[in-house]
């Protein structure tokens, strides 16, 4: 199978599962073009699943960018939500580490961003079947992960990390290396940082606190706590 069969087969079995399911508000899948899968991104910013009350339509991949540069969100103007600041904040602090960008926001576009439940909720909690959903988002994700050369997994929830961690030691043959609980200048709020191997790559997985209530990125109190974080998450 080629990524763009995986892409394509992928979005099928989120209708499938959907409808099975039982669910009635929609679904998003990619928050950056369905090419970001084909062309092997080395970032994914795996987010928890799409949330909203009322009934949006169906998301396969977000073409003119990226969803927290390019997408209005509420109104406010494209990329002003305090969410999407935050990612961009964190783009660009990763963006010194990495080699081969010169621009957070093309970083961005050509990182693989999406959700790991595809399917829309007014919360996490109001999520119905929430077994039966997290087992089909951990083989989509399973899939794509094996089929890719991402090197670094970001997400925000403790829910998308475990799964994570779970897909890349159990399913696709890596073993952890190293893993670091870190502060994040906001309180008692910690970030944590695991690296994996397997026989022929790496990779690594960080947890960040979700950025919508703890916005860390640009706040003075973290500046020396992300910057440890970021280090942390780029040192391989």
């Amino acid at each position: 199978m080629d990524n763009n069969d995986l892409y394509t087969d992928t979005v099928s079995e989120i209708k499938k599962s959907y409808k099975e399911l039982g669910y009635s508000l929609g679904w998003s899948f990619l928050g950056c073009s369905k090419n970001n899968i084909q062309e092997n991104s080395s970032i994914g910013l795996i987010t928890l699943n799409p949330g909203g009350n009322i009934y949006s339509e169906p998301l396969a991949s977000f073409e003119n960018g990226n969803i927290y540069s390019h997408e209005d969100w509420n109104g406010k103007g494209e990329g002003q939500e305090p969410l999407q600041l935050q990612i961009q904040h964190l783009f660009s602090q990763l963006l010194p580490h990495l080699n081969n960008y010169k621009d957070a926001t093309l970083l961005m576009n050509q990182s693989l961003i999406g959700y790991f439940i595809p399917f829309r909720s007014p919360t996490y909690k109001d999520l119905s079947n929430q077994q039966e959903a997290i087992r089909i988002s951990k083989t989509i994700w399973s899939n794509i992960i094996s089929k890719s050369n991402l090197s670094r997994l970001i997400c925000i929830d403790r829910i998308t990390f475990n799964a994570l961690d779970d897909i890349l030691r159990n399913v696709n043959g890596f073993h952890l290396v190293a893993s670091s609980n870190m502060k994040t200048g906001w309180g008692k709020i910690t970030a944590s940082v695991n690296h994996y191997k397997s026989n022929t790559s790496q990779i690594s997985l960080t947890r960040l606190p979700h950025l919508s209530r703890y916005k860390i990125f640009n706040r003075a109190e973290s500046q020396s706590a992300v910057e440890n974080i970021i280090k942390e998450s780029t040192r391989y």
